[in-house]
């Protein structure tokens, strides 16, 4: 009965694999549960070096490279572990997430997702991530059925939550802000303790309190009239309670038949929409904005170290005490037109007195700036979208920023700036991208320096980076397209772990062996997961001949520091490029004339200090929280600051004229929303020179 083979030596020598394989496995295993990922990493490459078809070893160390964040060899892992053992759904379902995972092919990622739910169609994390896949690649109708499945799956796990709260956010764009609200408000009522819920729908009744009670109205009108009559007093219970007995959600109230739905009258559908109406009336800005402020402070008695939620209300309470104030001037106004002048006077002064009071008091806990926890999970939830929520927004940034810089480095070549310096573009050496995000600014800073390193807070964003290529067409659609080579030579990339799908941490910059040919190559040379401060800090001093902040100066408050870091950084002659999104309230209190700066560049010092009356107590020291999470500054302020700290201005790019024909020193960033109506966003765009 003895086998073939039986006690040959390869016999022995497979035997003893397989028990080691089974040994390393199970050490690989213990590693990872204790939190020790290289050592488990280790184990499992152990493990399938003894036993290479050992499919649960593969798929393990697939997982455990993920989680370092080494995304291809994750995929290749997962990609074994499948062809040894197609059958099984959980290996799919894993090559599916690395795949998600490593930006490389979302279609691959729904197929591996897909191919687990046919062998096993009750997993709701195969059903949720295969939604998340289906949303960005824009199938939405496809994701929500998704997600419905999934909540269905697992209606009370995290799972579930998760599924139905995307389910609301896609709604916001078929529906309207008012279906969102009120999808997420049903989720709260199942979840009351669900976080993330609160911080959107918190996010949501503000978006609808910036847009204004019309849109309130119109959005929650729109939504009466799809779902009939009947649902008018769930529509008044998203406001407040009514105060008609008998009239309560819930009690009493039965669907209307199907007879009932097909006679639905023109005249029943116009009384629909004005109780919508009535009912939005309830929901003015103010009113959803407390509601905001409430969900907020939920959110962060839930989890109180909750980085959205807490920078989320530390920027509410800047607004609504911004709004307390002028409903005190507006009183004080008032009074005066009632033939009460002195002593609407006094109530004004008292009133003023106690709100500056109580603004003073509260100054410390208004951050000076947004903690490195929001930013990198504000934009890691944002980076697969963020080039096309850009180009809706008609944002301008980039190409602002690059025909500043251009247009200063062209002057200085030719001597047109009378600055002293020689520095021609062709002699740049280093290029900082501060905030690059996705580095739509990365191919034409590239142009200019022999070397470029990017620099950002989320982990998401800089995996997109690092795929960017310098023929990139969203590039040219949103910064222009980049002007010719101007230097020769490149640097060998440092990828510091970044990586895109196809290049690894020693792939060559663009023109060696990791750019592609036909594309032009990679833009970045370096990519740093860091603050901007202390990434400037970290280089030799005088290292960079160029750092630009293209719209990231909008995440700090008091920007001392990383001026003083960029002295640092950049040589003597190295210019400092960036934006800043505008102060509106101290605006008409500055005074912007800058010479020339229709070409974008001014004659050295031509940018003196703001004149005007004195700024606003309240305002110093030149920057503000605003309502949107983001940081807004005075020209005064940033000026200032670039004197402390020996830079001297040498353009402002300017869109905007004043009424005697002086440009104002601002540029149209963005609009607020994606309509092509909605408001602009302005902001400061400055071009520094450091003169130690």
């Amino acid at each position: 009965g003895v086998g073939e083979g039986y006690g040959t030596p390869e016999s022995i020598e497979a035997e003893r694999n397989a028990y080691d394989s089974a040994d390393a496995f199970a050490l690989g295993n213990t590693e990872y549960a204790a939190g020790r990922l290289e050592g488990a990493r280790q184990r499992y490459l152990e493990a399938v070096r003894f036993s290479p078809t050992h499919s649960f070893a593969w798929a393990n160390l697939g997982n455990v490279q993920r989680e370092l964040r080494d995304m291809s060899a994750a995929v290749e892992s997962h990609r074994t572990a499948v062809s040894l053992l197609p059958t099984r759904a959980r290996h799919w379902y894993n090559l599916g997430v690395s795949l998600y995972s490593s930006r490389s092919n979302l279609n691959q990622a729904v197929d591996a997702f897909e191919s687990a739910l046919k062998l096993n169609g009750a997993m709701g994390n195969a059903q949720y991530n295969l939604g998340v896949a289906l949303a960005e690649l824009g199938r939405h109708a496809d994701a929500k059925q998704r997600y419905i499945e999934a909540a269905k799956l697992e209606p009370n796990t995290m799972v579930g939550f998760g599924a139905r709260c995307n389910l609301c956010n896609l709604l916001a764009s078929s529906d309207g802000l008012a279906a969102q609200a009120q999808c997420l408000r049903s989720l709260l009522d199942d979840a009351p303790l669900y976080e993330r819920a609160m911080v959107n729908l918190a996010g949501t009744l503000q978006t609808l309190a910036e847009a204004g009670k019309s849109v309130v109205r119109s959005e929650t009108a729109k939504l009466a009239a799809m779902a009939g009559y009947d649902q008018r007093n769930k529509l008044a219970a998203m406001a407040a309670p009514r105060d008609a007995e008998g009239e309560g959600e819930g009690e009493g109230q039965q669907p209307p038949s199907e007879e009932a739905e097909e006679d639905l009258s023109d005249q029943a559908t116009a009384l629909a929409v004005a109780a919508a109406a009535e009912v939005a009336g309830a929901l003015t800005p103010t009113a959803l904005l407390k509601e905001a402020r409430r969900l907020y402070r939920r959110a962060l008695e839930v989890n109180p170290s909750s980085a959205l939620a807490g920078h989320a209300l530390a920027a509410l309470e800047a607004s609504l005490s911004k709004e307390a104030d002028s409903r005190d001037k507006n009183s004080k106004e008032k009074g005066k037109e009632r033939g009460k002048e002195k002593a609407g006077k006094e109530r004004g002064k008292e009133k003023g007195r106690s709100r500056r009071g109580a603004a003073k008091k509260g100054t410390s806990a208004v951050p000076v700036e947004a903690s490195a926890e929001y930013v990198g999970a504000l934009f890691d939830s944002y980076a697969s979208e963020f080039d096309a929520s850009l180009a809706s927004l008609g944002y301008q940034v980039p190409r602002l920023v690059s025909q500043a810089v251009s247009a200063v480095l062209t002057a200085r070549a030719r001597g047109k700036l009378g600055d002293g310096e020689e520095l021609g573009s062709e002699e740049l050496g280093l290029a900082v991208d501060l905030g690059c995000g996705t580095g739509l600014c990365g191919p034409w800073l590239k142009s200019y320096a022999r070397k470029l390193i990017g620099v950002d807070l989320s982990s998401r964003m800089l995996e997109v980076a690092a795929a960017r290529v310098l023929n990139d067409p969203q590039v040219e659609r949103l910064a222009g397209r980049p002007p010719g080579k101007l230097v020769k030579g490149q640097a060998k990339a440092s990828r510091a772990g970044i990586a895109p799908k196809g290049r690894d941490a020693s792939s060559a910059a663009p023109g060696g062996e990791g750019g592609s040919a036909a594309q032009g190559g990679y833009a970045y040379d370096e990519l740093r997961l860091a603050d901007m401060g202390a990434a400037l800090l970290d280089l030799d001093k005088g290292a960079a001949d160029l750092v630009i902040a293209a719209d990231a100066f909008c995440y700090l408050g008091d920007l001392d520091r990383l001026f003083s870091a960029a002295a640092h950084a950049l040589s003597p002659g190295g210019l400092l490029a960036f934006t800043a999104e505008a102060l509106e309230q101290v605006l008409d209190q500055e005074s912007t004339q800058s010479a020339e700066t229709n070409s974008a560049v001014g004659s050295l010092g031509a940018m003196e200090k703001a004149k005007g009356d004195a700024p606003d107590p309240l305002l110093s020291p030149g920057w503000r929280l605003g309502p949107s999470g983001r940081y807004q500054h005075s020209r005064a302020y940033l000026t200032g600051l670039a004197t402390q700290h020996g830079f001297v201005a040498l353009a402002e790019l300017s869109s905007k004229v004043g009424p005697n024909g002086e440009q104002q020193g601002l540029v149209t960033a963005r609009r607020r929303h994606a309509d092509p109506e909605a408001d602009p966003v302005k902001a400061h765009l400055l071009v520094l020179t450091y003169r130690p």
